[in-house]
């Protein structure tokens, strides 16, 4: 058990649609497994709001774990899972609906493995189908969610199956400032599957643990 980086919940959104790169997290970290290094201090974060530098840092810069990342846009650029990958050697399943976007030849040009990459629509995917054909753990690291517009992001997340799979943190963009209405049914529905908001960034990000593999204080 470890504690995630402290994150102030419900914070107070910043001017402008996304932090800039002095946001900081405080580390409160304290773990010991096996498959942890040190951290690593030199990595390039890609993601809007930093989430991929959240994960890493809830993480304590775990090795070898594995993703889902829904809505996942290009390869690098905004992309919350490319350092996991890249530096981490994570592996995991992306979705984006734009073809354009995950049959980009870049993709393979950055070196990222094209085999758990899709052009669909995120809200008629079976899940637990997809999941099992690609060997995925119970216990998944990271869930990233990130559909346009939010109304969409909400529908995917009652598509995935929770009572089959535990996701130790999970990234949920509501987009709250745009008042589709969708925080409150959204955190609802993953407070019901024993998730923790620990933080609220920037009126635009709920971040979340699960309790069984986190001390939250």
């Amino acid at each position: 058990m470890f504690t995630p980086p402290f994150v102030q919940p419900y914070a107070q959104p910043r001017p402008g649609p996304f932090y800039n790169s002095t946001f900081q997290f405080q580390n409160n970290t304290s773990l010991s497994q096996n498959n942890v290094e040190p951290p690593v201090m030199d990595l390039q974060y890609n993601s809007q709001l930093l989430q991929d530098k959240w994960v890493c840092e809830t993480l304590n810069y775990m090795k070898n774990g594995t993703y889902v990342d829904l809505g996942s846009a290009e390869p690098i650029k905004g992309n919350n899972t490319y350092v996991l990958e890249s530096r981490l050697g994570w592996r995991g399943i992306s979705v984006d609906i734009r073809s354009e976007d995950v049959h980009s030849p870049s993709w393979t040009e950055v070196g990222r493995d094209m085999s758990m990459v899709y052009a669909a629509d995120a809200v008629m995917l079976d899940y637990k189908k997809l999941f099992q054909e690609h060997n995925m753990p119970n216990v998944i690291d990271y869930l990233s969610m990130d559909l346009e517009p939010p109304l969409l992001t909400l529908e995917a997340l009652y598509k995935i199956p929770f009572d089959d799979y535990k996701f130790k943190c999970i990234t949920y963009e509501t987009d709250a400032y745009r008042e589709f209405d969708t925080v409150k049914p959204s955190r609802k529905f993953l407070e019901s599957k024993g998730y923790k908001l620990v933080a609220e960034i920037n009126n635009q990000d709920d971040y979340w643990v699960h309790p069984d593999f986190f001390e939250i204080k």
